[in-house]
Parts: C-alpha cells; structure tokens; sequence
C-alpha cells in the first residue's frame, strides 16, 4: 500500500517559453496547488506561472505543493524537470517510518538526497559526526612531528567522502 505524505517542490532558473507551455502541462497532470489544502492549480500559460512565485528566504521561485502526494514525491513533475535540465529542490514531510527528505537536483550535479530534521534542516548521520570526532580528538593529543598538515587533510578526505555535493543555490525562476 503507498503512503502519501506532504511534499513541497521549489522550482528555479530560466525557462524558455516553449518548454514553460509544456511545464504548464506536466503540473497540471501532477495535480498540484499553490498552497496547502489550496484548489488545484491548472496553468495553460507561461504567464500563468508567475502566479506560483513565492517571494522567501528562497528567492522568487515556482512553489508549489500537495499534503497528500504519493510517496511524497512529485514523480511526472520531477521527471519533466530533469529531462528539461530544470533546477529544483523538494522538501518531503516525513510519515511512519519514512523521516523528511529534502531533494536537490541541479543539472550539472543530478539529484542529492538529504534526510532532515521535521524543520527541513538536513542532518549529517551520527556515526559520521562520531568518526571525525574521534580523528581530531585523536589528531589534538599527539604531540610533536604527528601534527601535520597530512593529518588535518586525512580527516577532511575521510569526511569529505562522507558529506553529499554542495548544491548551490536555487537561482529565480524566469521566463526567457
């Protein structure tokens, strides 16, 4: 049986206005509002769009969102927008054994995963946070030649390989 759970998706960058048509027609076929518990919103136009600015700490971005969506994912929208190469972030709630996810995809990076806490703040696991500790507590008792610059860049390598790319920032969302 699928869960359903609250999802909202940030959609940002320029879009031309032949690809805005069709991104018309993908949201209305997923079936998502403006606002919580808000009608379906149902573009036709590119123009239509600007309807779904939020102006945030985000930037002006497309929002849009749907307390009920499957798996809390946008699946047909999210796959226009990567076919599109169109930039995006989606915040999932989470429900019952699954914790809030947030998903960045950048076209130059592909889609990052990142769970959060229930304010959409992204988490690093424990046993990651743990392991660099114990390597600078580690690092900080030695002393003489051991504390090196060597040693600093092994625990950064260790954690670098444990942290998800850095995704830039959504940039706003334009018609072109």
């Amino acid at each position: 049986m699928a869960d359903h759970m609250g999802a909202a998706i940030w959609i940002g960058g320029d879009v031309n206005r032949r690809t805005a048509k069709r991104l018309c027609k993908a949201i209305c076929q997923q079936g998502v509002s403006l606002d919580w518990d808000e009608p379906i919103f149902e573009p036709s136009e590119p123009e239509d769009l600007v309807k779904a600015f939020r102006m945030d700490s985000k930037g002006p971005l497309l929002f849009l969102c749907d307390s009920e969506a499957l798996w809390g994912e946008f699946q047909s929208l999210e796959g226009f927008l990567v076919q599109h190469s169109i930039s995006f972030m989606r915040q999932t709630d989470g429900y019952n054994t699954y914790g809030p996810e947030l998903t960045e995809y950048r076209p130059h990076i592909g889609p990052v995963h990142l769970p959060t806490d229930s304010g959409g703040e992204p988490l690093v696991a424990l046993p990651v946070a743990r392991s660099v500790e114990r390597a600078l507590k580690q690092l900080l008792t030695q002393r003489g030649p051991s504390f090196s610059r060597r040693s600093i860049g092994h625990i950064w390598r260790e954690l670098h390989q444990q942290l998800p790319p850095d995704v830039p920032r959504l940039t706003p969302f334009r018609l072109v």
